[in-house]
């Protein structure tokens, strides 16, 4: 297959970069831009090669140095993950990894627990992701800030782009995400820790066969950070558009989100106040997929303004749990508990 070299990636990785291949973490290659993009084996011992950075390669044959005219592909690239960055910029990049969600008609597809959705072709575990922020927590304590990663496309991962999944590093904030595409996946977002703050998801687009677009406070030290959701299209098979838990550590809002084909906008729990706005959300006819909890909160903490529910062109009841606040919202429907 011919190589496929996209522009590129920006900035300075302070601390290191880590390319990798296969299904289940595999190290492929470390790359330090600070030495020369001296490339790495697993045992950390630098290679021989130095390679000319112009992009990166989704798929590609072996390796070429820069002194025969190579622009150094690697085989098999299939994710990206930073470990302790500082001011890293990532920018129109393509990443496609071998996961494969399950398929199905729609009846069977938007009623697949979040267990159950899982790797069709049962290879891919469910860390399994295409960019890490901080991803070992045995080097060190300290995380990523200020990383920007922008117009960029990730997508057949278990999760898409996953921040801090080791468990013990903190930092992981003031990071943005901006014109991102979401591919197909389990979780096109995950997060983990609560010192994630001052973050900003900004114009999210995903239009494949998702569960859950964003999911906060499950993951790792089940800890919610401080998220800015920020425009979007929702389009496709998204299942669950939001699993939020946030109980008393830090609250994310959202704004101009557009979703369609959705089976529910999902669930938050909370402690503390929490924003949805200009929002617009239309969800698959019940005739189709059955009667669907259209949305699930803990309490009245969690507030909707200025938002339209629909069963675009119906007027059958809309059922929701839970107490959140509703102001000058429309639903087509009654809204039933």
């Amino acid at each position: 297959m011919a190589v496929k070299v996209v522009e590129c990636i920006t900035g300075i990785f302070q601390d290191s970069a880590v390319l990798r291949s296969e299904y289940f973490y595999p190290t492929c290659c470390v790359f330090n831009i600070d030495r020369d993009a001296c490339v790495r084996d697993w045992s950390g011992k630098p290679t021989d090669t130095r390679y000319e950075w112009r992009g990166l390669a989704t798929e590609s044959p072996a390796p070429r140095p820069a002194a025969a005219g190579g622009h150094a592909p690697i085989t098999i690239i299939v994710n990206l993950v930073l470990q302790l960055n500082k001011g890293s910029e990532i920018n129109n990049l393509a990443i496609t990894g071998q996961f494969t969600s399950p398929g199905g008609a729609d009846a069977v597809y938007y009623n697949i627990p979040f267990e159950k959705y899982t790797d069709a072709k049962g290879k891919c575990s469910e860390q399994y992701a295409g960019i890490v922020i901080d991803y070992d927590g045995s080097i060190n304590t300290g995380g990523s800030t200020g990383v920007k990663i922008h117009d960029v496309l990730v997508g057949n991962f278990s999760i898409n782009y996953l921040v801090s999944p080791n468990g013990k590093t903190f930092n992981a904030d003031i990071l943005l995400f901006e014109n991102i595409r979401c591919g197909d996946a389990r979780v096109g977002f995950a997060t983990g820790q609560a010192q994630e703050k001052g973050n900003v998801i900004r114009g999210t687009y995903s239009w494949g066969s998702i569960h859950t677009l964003i999911s906060i406070g499950r993951f790792e030290k089940a800890q919610a950070g401080n998220y800015v959701i920020d425009g979007g299209n929702v389009a496709g098979r998204c299942i669950r558009l939001f699993d939020i838990s946030q109980s008393g550590w830090y609250a994310s809002s959202v704004n101009n989100l557009f979703a369609e084909s959705i089976a529910t906008i999902g669930c938050i729990t909370t402690q503390l106040p929490t924003s949805i706005s200009n929002a617009t959300f239309h969800f698959v006819f019940p005739e189709v997929i059955g009667k669907q909890t259209l949305f699930y909160s803990s309490n009245n903490l969690t507030r909707f303004s200025n938002c339209i529910f629909r069963y675009y062109g119906s007027n059958q009841a809309m059922k929701f749990s839970g107490d959140a606040t509703y102001d000058n919202c429309l639903f087509s429907g009654v809204r039933v508990e």
